[in-house]
């Protein structure tokens, strides 16, 4: 699954079996600049800020098990979140989501959702070495904004 962004600001998922480009990406969401800008308060966007990164859930925290959750939405439907729980400390956990999606948590309180990618990862693995102002970097550089 690849996830497309403006920014920092999530755009959509795109699941493909060949390389696209980002123009191509954004053309098969039906990506409606106008509608974009309007919402995000941009006069215009810069080609170059587009960025789509590749997340496959099962590979990512690989040494971890999946665990599923299902809640009962207010429709009566039901809702399935997949996601992986990582304790870094005693109080501090990180939560990936399937949809690329990452909480830390401290005490079981929030502190920051962010996207997860390569970066993020790596910080991850590294956490014994990674200083906590870089940690909080990365995390706000990838901060979870609404979609579209």
């Amino acid at each position: 699954m690849h996830k497309i962004f403006y920014e920092n600001i999530f755009i959509s998922d795109i699941i493909t079996n060949k390389s696209l480009t980002i123009e191509e990406m954004l053309e098969l969401t039906d990506f409606d600049e106008q509608a974009f800008k309007a919402k995000h308060g941009f006069e215009s966007l810069d080609p170059a800020d587009f960025s789509a990164i590749y997340f496959d859930f099962e590979q990512s925290l690989p040494h971890i098990e999946p665990e599923i959750e299902e809640l009962t939405d207010v429709d009566g439907s039901v809702l399935i979140y997949r996601f992986k729980k990582l304790a870094l400390s005693d109080n501090l956990t990180l939560t990936l989501y399937d949809n690329a999606q990452a909480t830390l948590e401290y005490r079981n309180n929030e502190i920051e959702t962010f996207w997860w990618d390569d970066e993020a990862a790596e910080m991850i693995a590294e956490i014994d070495n990674v200083k906590i102002s870089d940690l909080f970097s990365m995390m706000y550089s990838k901060r979870w904004q609404s979609i579209i």
